[in-house]
């Protein structure tokens, strides 16, 4: 599921149900999240259930190590990252 939600992330998606359609129709995403396509409720109690480690700096370093691998913007992170804190 934090897959998912890093390629999401990466993606510049922000919106539970957008989460849900990436995972079913996005073929990078089915491999990343392993074939899973969770409902954007599942998606959204993962979020609350992990909140902690999500915004703590497990998850900070978890996605500036992916970001780094993949040459992607950090600037883009940040905004989008703002936007899963409810």
């Amino acid at each position: 599921m934090m897959g998912l939600i890093l390629y999401g992330i990466m993606h510049g998606i922000t919106s539970l149900r957008a989460l849900e359609r990436l995972a079913r129709v996005d073929l990078g995403c089915m491999w990343v999240s392993g074939g899973v396509f969770p409902d954007h409720a599942i998606i959204g109690r993962f979020i609350n259930m992990h909140s902690e480690s999500m915004t703590g700096d497990f998850f900070e370093n978890l996605t500036r190590a992916v970001l780094k691998k993949t040459n992607s913007e950090l600037s883009s992170y940040r905004s989008n990252y703002r936007s899963f804190l409810f």
